[in-house]
């Protein structure tokens, strides 16, 4: 005996369900770079319930973002803009949602030791 079959309502993007709801961010990839380093980077942003409409925000700015999956944007960074160390916070934010907490991507200097990874901590603060 056929059951009725029922199309998945996915919306007007073509979003899938395990795409709806909250972004969450997990981890930064790198997590750093040295301060005015004249090679531009790609950072990618790693949590879940990413789409098209999830943007990055480096340092309270909206940066032009790639969806990789729903699991993962990137965007461009330019360590060239930073003369000094900084310590720039990073989230995303998808259309309607509250922004997750922010990691932190960090300027050092040369000679400094290099983030390359930053998740966040599963510990109480």
């Amino acid at each position: 005996m056929t059951e009725d079959i029922k199309p998945i309502d996915v919306g007007p993007e073509g979003i899938r369900p395990e795409m709806a709801g909250a972004p969450t961010i997990t981890a930064l990839q790198p997590a750093g770079a040295i301060c005015s380093a004249p090679d531009d980077i790609t950072m990618i942003v790693e949590g879940d319930h990413f789409n098209r409409s999830t943007t990055i925000i480096f340092n309270g700015h909206d940066e032009p973002t790639t969806l990789i999956d729903h699991q993962h944007v990137s965007t461009g960074v330019k360590p060239s803009l930073f003369v000094v160390p900084a310590v720039c916070p990073v989230t995303v934010r998808n259309d309607g949602y509250a922004l997750p907490a922010a990691l932190d991507f960090s300027f050092t200097e040369a000679g400094a030791p290099l983030v390359t990874s930053a998740a966040k901590s599963k510990g109480k603060r």
